[in-house]
C-alpha cells in the first residue's frame, strides 16, 4: 500500500511538473493570440498578396488619367515602402525573438500600410483593387490587434 501511494504521488508530481513546464514553453512560443508560426505565415501571405496587388495596381494606374503624374509616383512610392517593410519583416521575424522583440517589426508593417490604406480609402479604384486591398488590410489588422497596435481604418 505504501509503495502504491509513493508511486501514485510520484506519477502525479511528474504530470504536474510536465504540465507546468510545457505550459511555460507554449506561452513562450505564443505571440498574443497568434503563435509565432501563425504570425510568420501571415507575414508571408501578406508579402505574396501585396506582390499580386502591386501588379494589379500598376496595371490600373497605367490605364488611368494619373499615368505618368506625380500622384502615380506618390502612390508607387507608398507601395514600395509597404513592400519593403514586409520584406524586412520576413527577414527580421526570427524564431529567437520574443513577442516584445518582434513588436517593432509589426509596428513598421502597420505604419507603412497606413498611407496605402489612406490612398485606397480616398481614391476611386476598381472593385478588384478594393477587394484585394481589403484582404491585405484584414491581415495587417490581425497582426496589429495581436500586438495591441492601432489598426488601419476601413
Amino acid at each position: 500500500m505504501k509503495k502504491f501511494l509513493v508511486l501514485s504521488f510520484s506519477i502525479g508530481f511528474a504530470f504536474i511538473f510536465a504540465f507546468v513546464f510545457n505550459a511555460g514553453e507554449i506561452k513562450a512560443q505564443s505571440y498574443g493570440n497568434l503563435s509565432k508560426k501563425e504570425a510568420r505565415k501571415i507575414i508571408k501571405r501578406l508579402e505574396n498578396e501585396t506582390d499580386i496587388y502591386r501588379r494589379a495596381l500598376d496595371d490600373y494606374l497605367d490605364d488611368s488619367r494619373v499615368d505618368g503624374s506625380d500622384r502615380e509616383t506618390r502612390i508607387n512610392d507608398r507601395m514600395k515602402e509597404f513592400e519593403k517593410a514586409l520584406d524586412d519583416a520576413k527577414r527580421r521575424f526570427d524564431t529567437g525573438d520574443s513577442f516584445e522583440q518582434s513588436r517593432p517589426v509589426i509596428e513598421e508593417i502597420v505604419r507603412s500600410a497606413n498611407p496605402v490604406n489612406e490612398i485606397m480609402l480616398r481614391g476611386r479604384f476598381n472593385e478588384t483593387l478594393k477587394l484585394r486591398w481589403s484582404n491585405i488590410r484584414k491581415e495587417v489588422n490581425r497582426l496589429a490587434r495581436n500586438y495591441e497596435l492601432e489598426t488601419l481604418p476601413n
